[in-house]
């Protein structure tokens, strides 16, 4: 039976699935018909070279791209009250190797389906010193939510959720299922279900689940945005119309003050994101951010920070934020002084 921690992770997987289909993401939700799949819906492994790996945060990014296989996202989530350090990235390491090598054979048929793996994880606090830089090494993505500003209710949404939501004291060997309680979120958020399936499975306190999903469907999406076409940041919108509203190109500033934001030059604040200091340092002294952003400067086509979204018809258009020319400077001189902290 699971403890409250492992509660809290596996939705708050689901509140990530739900979010970055409007940044062309669509969740992966049973086996049928993928080779590289096994088990029933709630149960989903990825077939590895040495082994299956239950896997029930998995995502297709949907939109083609040339000369690579079709992208797969594997999310893993924590909701903890320390820092996540370096073991968790190394167990997602050892599963990302592993599923990424299924498809090697010494003689036998080479498997028709090939996915290109990569995989996230998000956090509601920060990661280690250590955990940052096997991440950087190992080519994980590493998204701490504690300091953005708007999934700050999410957060809370997701802490609120004790041993009273499920009827008990206790914190440890709950009596839920819990393939079955992701399942029935994931349902409720996407509005293919009532929230009396969500309070069915749980039987606790059923205000506790209404404030959660509130907090979740509020938002109703994100925006996963590329620095210098290399370092990700998770960009969650102030408003829930503000994905709609985003034109072609945007002119933006970028902010800190107990976290990053994303403002227009008229003064509006558009995203809140966090960031991962000690890994946004280390692109920066390998001279990645700086040679794009190079790069950026000899066309005027090419944006300092971009973004696919895919509009409330379903239909991919591509964001350019056009930020001022102190832009890097000010992320490296925030990352440094995070990474002292």
């Amino acid at each position: 039976m699971p403890t409250i921690h492992q509660i809290r992770g596996a939705l708050f997987e689901e509140v990530v699935l739900f979010l970055l289909k409007r940044s062309g993401f669509t969740t992966i939700d049973d086996t049928t018909g993928d080779e590289t799949l096994k088990g029933p819906r709630g149960y989903i492994k990825v077939i590895g070279r040495g082994g299956c790996h239950q896997i029930d945060a998995i995502a297709d990014y949907v939109l083609p791209r040339p000369f690579s296989h079709p992208a797969r996202l594997l999310v893993e989530a924590k909701c903890y009250s320390s820092k996540i350090d370096m073991a968790t990235v190394r167990n997602t390491v050892g599963v990302l190797k592993d599923v990424s090598e299924a498809w090697a054979t010494a003689d036998g048929p080479i498997p028709q389906t090939r996915y290109h793996y990569q995989a996230a994880i998000f956090s509601a606090t920060a990661f280690t010193r250590d955990a940052e830089r096997y991440a950087f090494a190992q080519d994980i993505y590493l998204f701490p939510l504690e300091q953005s500003a708007f999934f700050g209710g999410v957060i809370a949404g997701l802490k609120r959720i004790q041993g009273a939501a499920f009827g008990t004291r206790a914190r440890k060997n709950i009596s839920v299922d819990l393939s079955a309680l992701r399942i029935a979120v994931r349902d409720v958020l996407r509005g293919d279900a009532p929230m009396e399936l969500i309070f069915d499975i749980a039987g606790g306190d059923q205000t506790v689940w209404d404030a959660f999903i509130a907090e979740a469907q509020g938002l109703a999406g994100v925006l996963l945005a590329i620095v210098g076409k290399t370092f990700p940041l998770f960009l969650v919108p102030a408003r829930r119309v503000v994905l709609d509203e985003l034109g072609e190109r945007e002119r933006v500033e970028l902010v800190y003050s107990g976290g990053g934001w994303l403002v227009r030059r008229e003064g509006e604040t558009l995203f809140s994101f966090d960031l991962p200091p000690r890994l946004l340092e280390l692109y920066a002294k390998d001279g990645v951010l700086d040679r794009r952003r190079r790069a950026a400067l000899e066309g005027d086509w090419f944006g300092d920070l971009e973004a696919t979204l895919v509009d409330s018809q379903g239909r991919p258009r591509w964001i350019v934020f056009d930020l001022d020319e102190g832009w890097l400077g000010r992320l490296r001189m925030e990352a440094s002084r995070r990474a002292g902290e």
